[in-house]
Parts: C-alpha cells; sequence; structure tokens
C-alpha cells in the first residue's frame, strides 16, 4: 500500500509513504527512485537488516535487490523524474 505525500511545487520530486505488512517483500523497479528512510518496523536489502530511521539511497539503474520486511514496515521514499 503507499500514498503520494507531495508531488507538486517540488520540481521532479515525488514523496511517497509505503506501509508493508509483515512477510512483505518490494522489489524497486522505478528507476526514479533515489532515496528512501525506514520509519518504522524493519526492513532486509541483501545481508543488511535496517530499522528505524535507517536511510536507504538507490543508484537508479534498475538493480536494486528485492527488500523483505519480516515485522512489516512504514518507508517513506523519494523520486526524481517519472511520476506513478
Amino acid at each position: 500500500e503507499s500514498k503520494i505525500l507531495v508531488d507538486r511545487g517540488v520540481g521532479r520530486a515525488l514523496f511517497r509513504a509505503f506501509r508493508f505488512t509483515p512477510g512483505a517483500q518490494y522489489r524497486p523497479e522505478d528507476r526514479a527512485l533515489r532515496a528512501a528512510l525506514i520509519a518504522e518496523g524493519s526492513a532486509e536489502l541483501g545481508k543488511e537488516t535496517l530499522g528505524p530511521w535507517d536511510f536507504i539511497r538507490f543508484s537508479g539503474d534498475g538493480d536494486t535487490p528485492s527488500m523483505t520486511f519480516p515485522k512489516g514496515a512504514t518507508m517513506l521514499a523519494v523520486s526524481l523524474g517519472a511520476r506513478q
């Protein structure tokens, strides 16, 4: 589940909040996705475990591994360029 938080007045930036249920998986296929912050819960990205206030930067090349959310999570994300 996701919600657009800001999509006007900030140039090409799009700010979204994602809520993931426990056990959910997410594969960032949006090449415009640039950064995210785990606001609550936890995420696993490769061998890394991320918790609240952990920041993730994406390269934008579409080569981001899948993320899993064992206990569920809320993630705030920033995209540049493309709108979804």
